[in-house]
């Protein structure tokens, strides 16, 4: 597939990848709209919840208008059947709340390009991942989730081997050692974790491909892999040391409300906490933004587009 000009030249060009001026981007573009940011970042909450809400209710009355015409065994076990249909409405509530998170990053993008020319910033620009694109956005999303969750296959592959050996060994009698099981699911999550981040890494800016260019699926992805080439390994070291910051500061969080206690503080706590949610989470979709308009030169003219500028100021029209 051809790709944009201005997609193509960026693949071409030498990367750079200048992470502090990427933090310091995506600071800039949240405050500069900010109560923006954090009030979309309330609305989705708000409506995440309401919407997870409404799911439950139409899952559980999908199930147990499958459950009226099933049985128990008589052993009282639930049926096969049953299981089957326990089994198929949590994939309803899954597959139903991803496709409605799929389009808010692509609506934040639009709200961070908005902010960053300094034009004016609303609540509906955020939901314009739900208008434009929508199902391009779709399938690129599930190609990039389908493809990260067979990256953690050989995982559970590991695991379960792990786990019918040691109920092989207890079954021939043998004496077994539930350290080994322990050890081996550590040390398979730990590589099979890293490959999960490196990969969500690498693939990172496949819905920034979709949105500004309309790219879809393997495509999309082929184009955020080559935009991206080694400086992945930047952007997976910056999102362990965010993790272990946010795992820490959580962990400090907590151990205040455990010391003072008071009822108070703990919703001071709670507030501070959600707070610092509603407006890390943007300046994090902010800093994948300002990533890739820094590296596809994003508002800025293409070479070609302002060759074309330039000719057509000094060629006189034809008429």
């Amino acid at each position: 597939m051809e790709l944009p000009t201005q997609l193509q030249e960026a693949i071409d060009r030498p990367k750079t990848f200048p992470l502090l001026q990427f933090v310091s981007k995506a600071f800039e573009v949240t405050n500069r709209r900010v109560w923006q940011f954090v009030l979309a970042s309330f609305v989705f909450f708000i409506l995440f919840i309401a919407a997870y809400i409404v799911l439950i209710l139409i899952g559980l009355l999908l199930a147990f208008s499958g459950f009226s015409g099933l049985s128990l065994e008589p052993n009282n076990a639930p049926s096969p059947m049953m299981v089957l249909s326990i089994f198929a409405f949590i994939f309803f509530i899954l597959i139903a709340i991803w496709a409605l998170l799929v389009p808010i990053p692509a609506g934040y993008a639009h709200a961070a390009q908005l902010s960053d020319q300094g034009k004016e910033v609303t609540l509906g620009d955020f939901f314009e991942g739900y208008r434009v694109r929508w199902k391009g956005l779709l399938a690129t999303s599930a190609l990039v989730t389908l493809l990260s969750i067979v990256c953690l296959l050989p995982n559970f592959a590991i695991i379960g081997g792990a786990y019918y050996e040691m109920v092989a060994q207890q079954m021939m009698g043998e004496m077994a050692d539930p350290t080994r099981l322990f050890a081996t699911i550590g040390i398979s999550y730990f590589f099979f974790l890293l490959l999960f981040a490196a990969f969500s890494a690498l693939y990172m800016w496949s819905y920034l491909v979709t949105w500004f260019y309309g790219i879809t699926g393997w495509n999309a992805m082929e184009a955020s892999r080559k935009l991206m080439g080694w400086n992945f390994l930047w952007v997976l070291l910056f999102n362990i040391s965010l993790g272990i910051t946010m795992f820490i500061a959580v962990g400090v969080l907590t151990l205040l409300f455990s010391i003072l206690g008071s009822a108070l503080t703990a919703l001071l706590l709670f507030f501070l906490y959600f707070f610092f949610l509603f407006y890390l989470t943007p300046c994090y979709l902010n800093f994948i933004y300002a990533s890739f308009a820094h590296t596809v030169r994003l508002n800025e003219e293409t070479e070609a587009a302002q060759e074309d500028r330039i000719i057509d100021h000094f060629m006189p029209d034809n008429e």
